[in-house]
C-alpha cells in the first residue's frame, strides 16, 4: 500500500511529470531545494514506486553517468487523484519510456530549467547605476 505523500513529495512527482527526465540537480533547481536531503526524498519515492531512475552519460568519457528521474504510472495515478494531472492526460504523454531521444530530451530540460532559474533570480536582482 503506497504511503500518504506530502505537498513537497508531490512537487517533485509534478516536475517529473512536466519535464518526463530529470537529474536530481535539476529537480533542486526547479524546486529551490538541497540537494542532499532531495536525493534521499528521490530515493525514498523510488523505493515506493513512485518514481523510475536510469544511468545515461551526456557525451562524457569520463566520471560518474548521471541519474534520470521519470515519473511511473503510479506516480501519474497519484497526481490524477490529487488533481494536479487532468484524468484524462494518457501514460504515453508523460511516462519518460516513449522519448526516443533521451540526449535531445535532456538538452531541452536543460535549457527549460535555466530559464525557470533566470526567471526566479531575475525577480531578486537590481541593478543599480553609479553616476
Amino acid at each position: 500500500m503506497p504511503t500518504e505523500l506530502k505537498e513537497k513529495e508531490f512537487d517533485i512527482l509534478k516536475a517529473a511529470a512536466e519535464y518526463r527526465l530529470l537529474t536530481a540537480n535539476q529537480i533542486a533547481i526547479l524546486l529551490g531545494r538541497n540537494k542532499q536531503s532531495l536525493r534521499r526524498k528521490l530515493s525514498e519515492l523510488e523505493n515506493q514506486g513512485y518514481l523510475l531512475t536510469q544511468s545515461h552519460e551526456f557525451g562524457r568519457s569520463r566520471g560518474r553517468p548521471d541519474r534520470l528521474f521519470s515519473i511511473t504510472k503510479q506516480g501519474i495515478d497519484a497526481l490524477k487523484s490529487q488533481g494536479i494531472l487532468a484524468e484524462k492526460t494518457p501514460y504515453e504523454k508523460v511516462l519518460a519510456e516513449s522519448i526516443s531521444t533521451v540526449d535531445h530530451q535532456m538538452m531541452m530540460n536543460c535549457f527549460r530549467v535555466h530559464l525557470s532559474y533566470l526567471q526566479t533570480i531575475l525577480d531578486r536582482m537590481k541593478i543599480h547605476f553609479h553616476l
